[in-house]
């Protein structure tokens, strides 16, 4: 074995490492000198450093006699959440010389001296998309060691401080492949001038992901990134994969699709996101004419992937971009055939965002249009409130047209009983689902749980009017901060045999009072992630304390001992703001048959008044299970609270 080890190429062993653990690693260079040899050079390949603790102890441990000469085997280096003085950076560069990958977040310059952190260069390029501002010697320092030897990858979070200098940075770092500019804040325009100005000092970039505050493709500011008069000349690059977030401005993508023609020949996956509040619709909505459109189809051949995030696509666009007819005519014209093939032969996932707010979108959306490149081809999907006079039936319906959809995301509803959404609806036109997020919306059932377990048998489905196939292979369900009733667990747990992964953020069951019921008897999760769940309505001090799992043979009680109050970022909504602070359980600790007899005495579905808790108190022994709370075990908070009841198997259980 490690014969044929040795003859393999290095890349094969570099892959093969890459799929172990630390764990894997150490037992692999214990297994011969020859073994040791080939996997050792792994071991250290990534260090993360997050607190100055860990900075301590890995820079004493590499400094040391025992792995004096592991900090040349490092190559990819994290360095988040702390400040940093110029003497540790010092040593860092020292300790870790031949570092590809670097991942930073700005608030590691926060121990700098002021001297230090406000440096001003005279001679940097004044520009109004960019600040001008140079970089300090410490910074200048560390881009600089890095970036003329092997730096190829970079990820920079500013973390929306001012005056970021990017384009300093940059210029020390002229072979990186991969680029990720995330949190820009108001003083970084991201224009077509811009991004030229990245694509000048970093030319081999394959990747490039920006994250910002504002975004304006306008061809008028293109000359922005040069001083020169003379006409700008695009040289194409290589890059492959473009994305592009902003708070301000994603909705204007199509004014970059002409650069992209003349700029990326070889992008392969492309996406535009809308990270503000609403969605960027209307107001960015920019008409191109249908030849910019095909100038992009003819150039961009390769594109495998193209996303939309919270951002309308209008009609118009769709039509131009996936049924171009100066493309089709042009297919026309050198076909022998009449018919032509698709502008995108290699296009495999689209990810779409529709709210079907435009007058007629429910006829005439080219996402609802049978053939249609969008139906066949539109693989993830995001739908917002439904527009007034439409129902959520008509919505999933519609819907349903997709045919390869298998990731859906439903949003914006506000939890409104009216605007509530049929499990099994969902499930019947989206026969290839396999990835369901539900979030501030409420979902229902038409029929029982029993009904369903007889169609799921066989039995058929309730009359005929619900034909969905007892293998549905929906795989993952992620509800955030939505309700839900009780049959719907009975309906996933007829026609879903297959889901394995199963999130709960924020929710509450309707139509019970004791508890929340999650039975799956049929399904065999890997994931179970509950946090904050409530009974009948989301109020905040009504924590959930108990937990009943129930598998094939055993039926365990816990109870969460100790817990914190996490930030949940919810929105300045109002409605949203009893999410804000959810419990999240530190530790789940087993409850004591004999008290689990008591527990279930003090939840029950009748009305009690006061007096008839207070009689409760008074007769309630004392648990018997150590360490538990007498607060947690107090009758009223258990009767408004209730419980949870989780009835499934588990290979791996989170709650």
């Amino acid at each position: 074995m490690p014969v044929i080890l040795h003859r393999l190429p290095f890349e094969i062993i570099e892959l093969v490492s890459s799929s172990l653990s630390t764990h894997d690693l150490l037992e692999a260079i214990r297994v011969s000198k020859s073994w040791h040899s080939l996997f050792y050079t792994f071991l250290y390949r990534h260090i993360s450093i997050q607190t100055h603790e860990r900075l301590y102890r890995i820079l004493s441990a590499f400094k040391s006699d025992l792995l004096l000469p592991a900090g040349h085997l490092v190559r990819s280096l994290d360095l988040k959440n702390m400040q940093l003085s110029p003497k540790e950076l010092l040593c860092i560069t020292e300790v870790f010389p031949e570092i590809d990958r670097l991942d930073i977040d700005w608030s590691i310059w926060g121990s700098l001296p002021d001297d230090d952190n406000t440096h001003y260069d005279s001679n940097a390029p004044i520009s109004f998309i960019h600040p001008t501002q140079g970089l300090s010697p410490t910074m200048h320092h560390l881009f600089n060691h890095y970036g003329s030897k092997n730096l190829r990858h970079l990820s920079l979070d500013t973390l929306n401080y001012e005056s970021t200098d990017i384009w300093s940075i940059l210029a020390l770092c002229p072979h990186l492949k991969t680029l990720h500019l995330l949190n820009l804040n108001y003083e970084h325009i991201i224009t077509l001038g811009y991004i030229e100005t990245i694509h000048r000092l970093c030319p081999h970039l394959v990747l490039l992901e920006i994250k910002c505050t504002r975004a304006d493709p306008s061809p008028a500011l293109l000359p922005e990134f040069s001083e020169s008069e003379g006409p700008i000349r695009l040289r194409s690059t290589l890059l492959t994969n473009f994305s592009l977030s902003s708070k301000s401005g994603a909705g204007k993508w199509p004014l970059w699709l002409p650069y992209f023609a003349v700029k990326y020949p070889y992008l392969e996956h492309v996406s535009f996101k809308h990270c503000g509040l609403g969605k960027d619709g209307d107001g960015g909505y920019n008409k191109l004419p249908e030849r910019a459109y095909a100038m992009f189809i003819h150039s961009c051949r390769q594109l495998k992937s193209i996303r939309w995030n919270k951002i309308t696509i209008h009609h118009e666009q769709q039509e131009a971009l996936f049924h171009n007819k100066l493309c089709n005519s042009s297919n026309s014209s050198n076909s022998s055939s009449s018919s032509s093939g698709p502008v995108f032969k290699n296009l495999k996932r689209i990810d779409g965002y529709e709210n079907f707010n435009i007058p007629g979108s429910l006829v005439h959306s080219p996402i609802i249009q049978p053939g249609s490149i969008l139906s066949e081809l539109l693989t993830s999907l995001t739908i917002g409130r439904p527009p007034v006079n439409s129902s959520t039936s008509q919505i999933i319906q519609a819907v349903g047209q997709c045919k390869n959809l298998i990731d859906l995301k439903i949003q914006e509803c506000y939890v409104n009983p009216e605007l509530a959404y049929d499990m099994e609806e969902i499930l019947m036109h989206c026969k290839k689902l396999r990835s369901l997020y539900i979030k501030d919306t409420h979902l229902k059932t038409t029929t029982s749980a029993a009904a369903v377990a007889v169609a799921a048998g066989g039995g058929g489905g309730g009359g005929g009017s619900i034909q969905i196939a007892s293998q549905h292979p929906l795989k993952k369900l992620i509800l955030k901060r939505s309700s839900f009733t009780q049959d719907v667990f009975g309906c996933i747990s007829g026609y879903c045999p297959d889901l394995n992964h199963l999130e709960l953020l924020g929710c509450f069951q309707t139509d019970r009072r004791d508890q929340v019921m999650i039975e799956l008897p049929r399904q065999r999760l890997k994931t179970l992630k509950v946090q904050g769940l409530r009974t009948r309505n989301y109020y905040t001090g009504c924590r959930i304390r108990f937990f009943s799992v129930k598998t094939e043979d055993r039926n365990d009680w816990y109870y969460m001992s100790r817990y914190d109050i996490n930030y949940h970022p919810v929105g300045k909504k109002r409605a949203f703001q009893k999410y804000r602070n959810m419990e999240f359980a530190r530790c789940l600790d087993t409850l004591d048959d004999r008290d689990v007899q008591e527990l279930k005495s003090l939840v029950t579905t009748k009305n009690l008044k006061a007096w008839d808790i207070n009689a409760v108190k008074n007769n309630l022994l004392h648990p018997y299970t150590c360490h538990l709370d007498q607060a947690c075990w107090d009758p009223e908070n258990i009767y408004y609270s209730g419980l949870v009841k989780v009835v499934c198997y588990f290979d791996l259980i989170h709650l």
